[in-house]
């Protein structure tokens, strides 16, 4: 953070303004907090959709006019009319909090490199973990600052045990400085249920949805809602229950019964806190909801590792290392005091990767990988999906030369049908690819193609 302060305030005394771009509503109003403490009352204007109306205008009309030099918002905020911007700033670009929700789905990091090159600015992307696409980047002979690097502590023999030995002994010594941090995948009771009897996944009796315990005593249905007073298996008809996967709340029960005495503060779900004292206590928060403590925690154990790596997502090492980079940074300093241990398998990259503070490296290892597969960000990719038809018929419409068809492929058929085809080619295509996506699009509007359809380009997930 320190590291945008100081490039905001080199934008401003250069006469120039700064935009600075978070994936979050939190993380925004807490860097315009530290900007508006450095820089001043009426420098800064807030720009995302969770303010009022009249709040967002009466920002708008401050940075368009020049009023307001610096400008401090959420994904929207990218293309805020700022005069003469001098810096844009992206904070944790690999969040999918800047990724658009509706279609064609830009990217904040994508914007903001377009209109940096436009407006003749500088683009600062801000992260404790690294991006593929930042890599990619890096390639390209784009300057990036490397941190410093602190070695972490690992547990290799923490796989089987959810708290093994040595979480217990780091959480005893670590609370003696101040409070300590828990990162956990899950946040509720017990997210994923099965028959105690014969390991079958527990549904749900009125309509076959998976079955969770939101709290102790309480069974909820994941697709409609149902509560069932108890739970009976239908295969073997036992009505025991076990949980393989510990939640938030699970977890804080079981660490409050270890150490008696120790506050146990839950920050996931509906209960995000801002912010903890600086006294002892263990505080149990899923990824993003983790508060800050004054002077940093004394410690932090990240629970769940294989748990979090298992998704089945193109992006779940590169996702879960920057989550994991997240924890890390709220860490006070060794020479201070603090440490990190992780409970997890070892020989996981993402779990070297952080241990040997090396997200660069493990960057570049993802990067090399998706090159040799031919996937995005090494190749420039358009994702083209909707009904069947009107997909087979925008294929139609354009040859794409030099480009590689993947599809179309069916890829659900009840209620709704629906098909996805990629079109793939080198970087240095890209330009006539878009090109032809965008005149194959042209020739749909003017025939009147009837059919849902939707595109993305450098789609950030492939589903």
């Amino acid at each position: 953070t320190g590291g945008v302060l100081e490039a905001v305030s080199a934008s401003l005394a250069s006469g120039r303004g700064a935009l600075v771009l978070f994936p979050t509503i939190r993380g925004m109003e807490a860097g315009a907090a530290r900007l508006e403490r450095l820089l001043g009352q009426g420098c800064v204007a807030r720009l995302s959709w969770e303010l009022s109306r009249g709040l967002r205008y009466e920002n708008y009309l401050a940075c368009s006019r020049g009023r307001a030099r610096v400008v401090v918002g959420t994904q929207s905020a990218v293309f805020a009319p700022l005069p003469d911007p001098g810096l844009i700033v992206v904070v944790d670009d690999g969040n999918e909090g800047h990724c658009f929700e509706r279609f064609p789905r830009p990217h904040v990091r994508s914007v903001a490199m377009i209109r940096a090159v436009q407006d003749g600015c500088a683009l600062l992307l801000a992260s404790h973990a690294r991006s593929c696409e930042a890599q990619g980047l890096i390639l390209s002979l784009i300057h990036i600052s490397e941190p410093k690097r602190q070695t972490q502590q690992s547990n290799p023999g923490g796989t089987r045990l959810r708290l093994p030995r040595q979480a217990f002994e780091h959480l005893r010594i670590r609370l003696a400085s101040g409070p300590v941090l828990v990162s956990v995948a899950r946040a509720g009771h017990s997210p994923g249920l099965r028959c105690a009897r014969c390991r079958a996944r527990a549904t749900c009796p009125r309509c076959g949805g998976p079955l969770l315990r939101p709290s102790r005593d309480q069974l909820l249905c994941r697709l409609c809602g149902h509560t069932p007073v108890r739970f009976e298996c239908t295969r073997c008809h036992a009505t025991g229950l076990r949980a393989p996967i510990a939640g938030s709340e699970r977890t804080a029960e079981e660490l409050g019964r270890a150490f008696p005495g120790v506050r146990v503060i839950n920050s996931s779900a509906e209960r995000i806190r801002s912010g903890v004292s600086e006294e002892p206590a263990i505080v149990v928060a899923t990824p993003g909801g983790e508060p800050m403590a004054p002077g940093g925690y004394a410690g932090a154990l990240i629970l769940d590792a294989e748990l979090a790596l298992s998704r089945a997502d193109l992006r779940v090492g590169e996702e879960t290392l920057r989550r994991w980079c997240q924890v890390a940074c709220l860490v006070r300093p060794a020479v201070d005091g603090g440490g990190l241990l992780i409970v997890g398998p070892p020989e996981e990259p993402a779990v070297q990767a952080l241990l040997r503070a090396d997200p660069g490296g493990f960057a570049a290892r993802e990067l090399a990988d998706r090159a040799a597969a031919g996937l995005p960000p090494a190749v420039k990719a358009v994702q083209v999906g909707g009904d069947p038809e009107a997909v087979a018929a925008f294929l139609d419409n354009d040859p794409f030369t030099g480009a590689e068809v993947l599809g179309p492929t069916l890829v659900r058929e009840e209620p709704d049908p629906e098909a996805m085809l990629l079109l793939r080619c080198p970087l240095e295509k890209g330009r006539e690819l878009v090109r032809a996506v965008k005149n194959a699009t042209a020739i749909r509007s003017a025939r009147k193609e009837g059919g849902r359809l939707f595109l993305q380009v450098d789609p950030m997930t492939l589903a």
